[in-house]
């Protein structure tokens, strides 16, 4: 017998009114918030999160007390901007009837690591902390949809020997020092006239590396591979001058002169303080769900709960996915460097599981190679995708963590000696990458994640047509500071290539490791 419309309104009410006296039997009492009688005066008073209390009889405050107890104090001010953001793009929304009325839906974790909703905050604390990207950029919440990013730096105010005035230092993402800037030696170019800082010390210039034989206060030779060489120093109106003569001498590009720096007058170089910035723009990622009243009615009938929580939950799940992924391929393609390892065991021989040990190596490799350009700081976040994360878990020095069978998209799977690994099986299955992103400092890294709004939802809407429509929505800023901090790498099958090779971006080799492999008759 078919169903009548009257009969399924029924049903409805009938639930309804059996779940309230539940609710009133085990929900505290709540308490009444006076609230002030809109005026001229009181129109834009800031919206206050503790005046507003969720279904658990807590006010918003108490429970972002209950939310963050146990976090560091740099995480519950980053915690408390976004919420502050969330109340801001919701206030309309905010109020006791989307609180704890029919259009908050109620759920818990779930393998994939994305919360179902009890509250807008449950949206966001069952969201936010689950990202990947935490793990690997530096998260800077803003509390404007437009923002700036501010750092230090120390600038070289002069110039001398291979520094110039304005050249950087010393920043947050490289240290550039070169020994001679507050020395008293000076290296110049051979055949440059150049200014002098003095007093320039006579016979002072030498070549590093050979002994230099001064016949005068400006003329000295030294021997270079068996040859003579004669060198002619200038010195005057501030300038000062060196030129080499004889068979090889054009090899020699560099030569060194010392000044007195320790009496005065002398010269001494400057150190300029420099804040730079860099622009940050919020864009928004958005989805919608959309059910029918029947197919809603009958699925909670049919599974105990409703169509609208497991909507919401791919929903969420899929914002989570693509900003997880917008920052990896961003790394991915930024990355300046390529470092390609060749798994083909005919560069071992055959001796496959005695080779793939080598794969550390390449990764050690990328991750110095981030410290020899920063001079600051090596690698400590490896990505993987399906190929490497198999060679990475079967490696002597990796220790797995217990994440289950079920991972749920990228995932911290545990470290690789002291590098943390994080499978992301969007990768291409033979990429991988190693990059730095601090473990004590959230503020160094590469890449800087900027939520502004972390995640909200709109009210369920149902029209005449039957259809029930909810909206959701996530804004943050994305933006690469010091892409050095990034190596990207990728395994190739090669019986012939090197075992271990370092590429710039253009495809030029920088470094190849191993010899070539021997042809198999």
């Amino acid at each position: 017998m078919a169903i009548t419309r009257e009969q399924i309104l029924a049903e409805i009410k009938k639930r309804q009114t059996a779940k309230a006296k539940t609710e009133n039997k085990t929900a505290p009492a709540r308490k009444a918030v006076r609230r002030p009688v809109p005026s001229h005066s009181n129109q834009d008073i800031p919206f206050v999160i503790n005046e507003r209390r969720n279904f658990r009889g807590e006010t918003l405050n108490e429970m972002f007390r209950r939310k963050t107890a146990g976090m560091s104090e740099e995480k519950r001010r980053q915690y408390k901007t976004l919420v502050e953001n969330i109340e801001k793009a919701t206030k309309a929304m905010y109020s006791e009837a989307t609180q704890a009325g029919p259009n908050v839906a109620g759920a818990t974790m779930n393998a994939a690591g994305v919360g179902l909703m009890k509250t807008y905050f449950d949206i966001f604390f069952g969201y936010h902390p689950h990202l990947i990207v935490h793990d690997i950029a530096s998260v800077q919440p803003m509390d404007k949809e437009r923002s700036v990013i501010f750092y230090y730096q120390s600038i070289a105010g002069s110039t001398k020997g291979k520094v110039t005035a304005g050249d950087v230092l010393l920043d947050p993402f490289k240290v550039n020092t070169d020994p001679e800037y507050t020395s008293n030696e000076v290296s110049i170019a051979v055949g440059t006239e150049v200014d002098l800082w003095g007093p320039y010390i006579a016979r002072s210039v030498r070549v590093k590396g050979f002994d230099v034989v001064y016949s005068s206060d400006t003329a000295f030779t030294f021997t270079y591979n068996a040859n003579t060489i004669t060198g002619a120093i200038t010195v005057g109106s501030g300038k000062i001058k060196v030129e080499l003569s004889g068979t090889g001498a054009t090899d020699i590009t560099h030569v060194v002169y010392e000044y007195d720096n320790k009496y005065a007058p002398t010269e001494t170089p400057d150190l300029n303080a420099n804040v730079a910035t860099i622009d940050v723009t919020a864009k928004a990622r958005t989805i919608k769900t959309q059910y029918s009243f029947q197919a809603g009615f009958g699925f909670e009938a049919q599974f105990g709960k409703t169509l609208e929580e497991t909507l919401a939950e791919q929903a969420m799940y899929q914002l989570k996915r693509e900003t997880d992924l917008d920052f990896v391929f961003e790394i991915m393609n930024r990355a300046p460097e390529l470092v390609k390892w060749n798994k083909a065991a005919g560069v071992a021989q055959g001796l496959y599981e005695f080779h793939k040990l080598s794969f550390l190596d390449a990764v050690i490799h990328a991750s110095n190679r981030i410290f020899a350009k920063s001079k600051r700081a090596r690698g400590n976040v490896l990505l993987v995708g399906i190929n490497a994360q198999t060679i990475v878990e079967t490696l002597p020095a990796f220790k797995g963590e217990n994440y289950g069978s079920q991972l749920g998209g990228g995932k911290v799977i545990g470290t690789l000696k002291d590098i943390k690994v994080i499978a992301v099986p969007e990768l291409d299955a033979n990429d991988w990458a190693v990059i730095y992103k601090s473990s004590t400092d959230n503020l160094d890294a590469g890449i800087v994640f900027a939520p502004y709004i972390p995640v909200v939802a709109t009210p369920t809407v149902m029209l005449d047509d039957f259809l029930a429509r909810k909206g959701y929505t996530t804004s943050y800023g994305k933006v690469v500071v010091n892409p050095d901090y990034f190596v990207r790498g990728t395994i190739i099958n090669d019986p012939i290539a090197q075992p271990i090779v370092i590429l710039d971006k253009s495809g030029e080799i920088i470094e190849d490791f191993g010899n070539e492999a021997e042809e198999v008759a």
